[in-house]
Parts: C-alpha cells; sequence; structure tokens
C-alpha cells in the first residue's frame, strides 16, 4: 500500500517505489546500528601479557565546502 501511495504520488512505477521503501528501510537499519559502531573496542591476550584498549572521543568540529 505504501508502494501504491509513492507511486501515485511521484509518477513512479511500484516496482520502484517498492525499491525505494527497501532502501529506507536499509538506511533506518544502519542508523540504529550507529551507537554500536562508535563504541570502544577491548582485545584480551593481543601478546603475552598485552591487552589493547581504544576508545573513540570526538575531535571536534568538522566541516567540508564542496561544489
Amino acid at each position: 500500500a505504501l508502494a501504491e501511495l509513492l507511486s501515485s504520488e511521484h509518477g513512479k512505477v511500484v516496482a520502484d517505489a517498492k525499491g525505494d521503501i527497501q532502501r529506507g528501510l536499509d538506511v533506518i537499519e544502519f542508523a540504529c546500528g550507529v551507537p554500536h559502531l562508535l563504541k570502544g573496542d577491548y582485545t584480551q591476550g593481543a601478546g603475552p601479557g598485552i591487552d589493547v584498549y581504544s576508545m573513540r572521543q570526538p575531535i571536534g568540529i568538522g566541516a567540508g565546502i564542496t561544489p
């Protein structure tokens, strides 16, 4: 039903509208998993008597000027 509504609203074929809906769901699923990507990591026993711990921290504001 959502694909048919999108098709009538934007003039797309229904198959293309279904693809847009699936891509939207994939983006939402990825966005929900982003906090997992932002956390640090811990590796026990990386070497003899060595444990490795990484922590992600913000480094400040970043900007990009694009054409």
